[in-house]
């Protein structure tokens, strides 16, 4: 599959949509804030598209680096980044040296890999390019809350992911797992609510019209897996 192939099939988002995404991410690297450290940090993110981060990882005085697949994406990120700090490309592998990063990021990534095989590559390069006792943070669909639309959200899921087969993966590569939550938009007591009212929603009885945006919204609400490891010394 071509790197700028991802991602075609959905319709941009809208202004609503966007801040919705927003609000989310917002609320996540909050979290992520309490926890980690990232002031003057070398960070790795794979697949950042349109980089929700960006902009507060840079307020953080954050040495951002990035491996975006779509072409489009990198050279907008580039700009708002400055300098060439985002490559076009796919990985594994990743094109940086040994023990480069004090973190590396990855959000709705693990789950594009073709098979075990290349999560367990994509694990060993991520140990590769953090340094002694660095982290690793993945965000991706939990597929015992998805089921079914796990693979009808993007054809491109392939590897299902949940907590256990995340932390599984990561023990078994030489990290210590640190922290492991469900979340979808507050990372509370909330989220439990919104993803149940979201499987449920009957967007297929919507006009076709409305259908696809409601379909996607229903994704954006189902719940998700935050792994946070340390790189073993």
């Amino acid at each position: 599959m071509g790197a700028d192939s991802f991602g075609k099939q959905y319709q941009e988002p809208t202004k609503a949509g966007i801040s919705l995404r927003w609000f989310v991410y917002k609320n996540i690297l909050n979290f992520l804030s309490k926890r980690i450290d990232f002031s003057n940090k070398s960070l790795l993110e794979l697949g950042p598209g349109r980089g929700v981060w960006v902009d507060q990882l840079k307020k953080l005085r954050v040495n951002y680096h990035a491996i975006e697949g779509s072409q489009c994406y990198s050279q907008i990120l580039n700009q708002r980044v400055g300098g060439d700090r985002v490559i076009h490309g796919m990985c594994p592998p990743i094109s940086f040296p040994d023990n480069h990063f004090d973190l590396v990021m990855l959000f709705h990534f693990l789950e594009h890999m073709a098979d075990v095989k290349d999560a367990v590559l994509l694990i060993q390069e991520i140990k590769r390019v953090l340094k002694p006792e660095a982290m690793v943070v993945i965000g991706a669909p939990d597929i015992l809350y998805w089921r079914h639309y796990f693979f009808d959200a993007d054809y491109t899921h392939n590897f299902a992911t949940s907590q256990r087969r995340i932390r599984g993966l990561l023990i078994d590569n030489n990290f210590s797992v640190i922290l492991c939550k469900k979340y979808n938009v507050f990372l509370n007591c909330f989220d439990y609510i919104i993803h149940y009212l979201s499987y449920y929603f009957p967007a297929s009885l919507f006009p076709a019209s409305l259908r696809e945006r409601l379909y996607n919204l229903k994704y954006t609400f189902l719940f998700n897996s935050i792994v946070i490891a340390k790189k073993k010394p």
